[in-house]
């Protein structure tokens, strides 16, 4: 896999897994799935990750937490801490 690629894994599970332990959002481990696209719907050379994860997860007393709303973590706090993540990783590179 090219270390970019691997960049982009790395940057989107440590986001969502810091940000999901963060009690101001879910305060709770969670699981989740990652998969690499590297094109676009034109078939032009665009990769980007598709994650799936649940609607909660798993506090420090192992309870369900579910997700208080729509979207788990705000999009923009999401965006701002995985490009943050990502753009460190691509220096260090």
């Amino acid at each position: 896999m090219a270390p970019a690629y691997d960049l982009l894994f790395k940057a989107a599970a440590e986001t969502l897994t810091e940000l999901a332990a963060d009690k101001k959002y879910l305060g709770a481990q969670i699981g989740f799935t990652s998969i690499l696209h590297t094109w676009g719907q034109n078939l032009m050379h665009h990769p980007h990750l598709h994650v799936v994860v649940p609607g909660g997860g798993i506090n420090a007393a192992n309870k369900w937490v579910p997700s208080k709303k729509k979207f788990f973590i705000p999009v923009k706090v999401l965006s701002r801490k995985f490009r943050g993540k990502f753009l460190a990783y691509l220096k260090q590179a």
